[in-house]
């Protein structure tokens, strides 16, 4: 389904993604939470205990994602709604949106 979720946003123990990709990356992961919180989970026929489940994969995937980066080049308010797990909610892409404006 979602390839990205669970893995390390490192290409390998020596090679580092550019911080570019990353924040790219983290754009997509923020993007498909997104869908999944609107209606995706229902078109998935995920129960309830499966979208906790996914819920938490990606938000452990926005926490890689942003220790990776940097707290320093994102966005304070972005990067309070990762930590906080309100990303890994996001029905709407709020912020997707904050994350493509200082991108």
């Amino acid at each position: 389904m979602m390839s990205f979720i669970g893995k390390s946003p490192m290409q390998s123990s020596e090679q580092k993604l550019e911080i570019s990709d990353l924040k790219v990356e983290l754009i997509r992961v923020l993007d498909a939470a997104a869908m999944y919180n609107d209606k995706g989970y229902t078109w998935c026929g995920h129960s309830p205990a499966k979208r906790a489940e996914t819920e938490a994969a990606f938000h452990q995937t926005m926490l890689d994602l942003i220790a990776n980066i940097g707290c320093n080049v994102l966005d304070p308010e972005l990067v309070q709604a990762v930590v906080s797990g309100a990303a890994a909610r996001d029905e709407v892409g709020h912020f997707s949106a904050i994350a493509r404006r200082k991108s």
